[in-house]
């Protein structure tokens, strides 16, 4: 019988950690996943301000040429 709650007392407090543990992967994957947002947007943007530097530097080009 000692043995049994014992093993229940060691049980729970394993339940109780792997909560605290649960708990804290799922802040952490809502962080990353803010993060990762951030990024592609930021990406997004950077990307679309070099085809519009490409894109007015050809009708530069286009425009001396012609």
């Amino acid at each position: 019988l000692e043995k049994t709650i014992e093993s229940l007392v060691d049980r729970e407090k394993n339940l109780d950690a792997l909560v605290t543990k649960t708990e804290g992967l799922q802040q952490s994957s809502m962080d990353f996943r803010k993060k990762a947002g951030q990024v592609r947007n930021n990406m997004w943007w950077k990307d679309a301000k070099m085809k519009l530097v490409l894109g007015v530097l050809l009708a530069i080009i286009l425009l001396i040429v012609i």
